[in-house]
């Protein structure tokens, strides 16, 4: 699952609350529910073109771990009710 974030990652790949200057954000693939550390920084580029997106945009200042967790669960309901495209949180 793809993630456009606007936090800034700590230097042990952790997100915390602070966030990036204004307009600025990052790309990251991820697959399993973490605070980050796993999570894998990718370029808009890499977001398959070919496909339809789902974009899924939650409340503000939620903790990464539980964001993930969220995003994770939802991507697997749709993807079992046959959704194979981006989904994008």
């Amino acid at each position: 699952m793809f993630l456009i974030n606007t936090r800034k990652r700590n230097k042990d790949k952790t997100f915390g609350h602070e966030r990036m200057p204004k307009g600025q954000y990052r790309i990251y693939e991820f697959k399993k529910t973490s605070e980050g550390k796993e999570a894998k920084e990718m370029a808009l580029e890499d977001i398959p073109t070919d496909k339809d997106t789902l974009l899924l945009i939650h409340g503000f200042n939620n903790d990464f771990k539980n964001v993930t967790s969220a995003y994770l669960d939802f991507e697997k309901k749709i993807r079992t009710a046959g959704f194979q495209d981006n989904v994008i949180g």
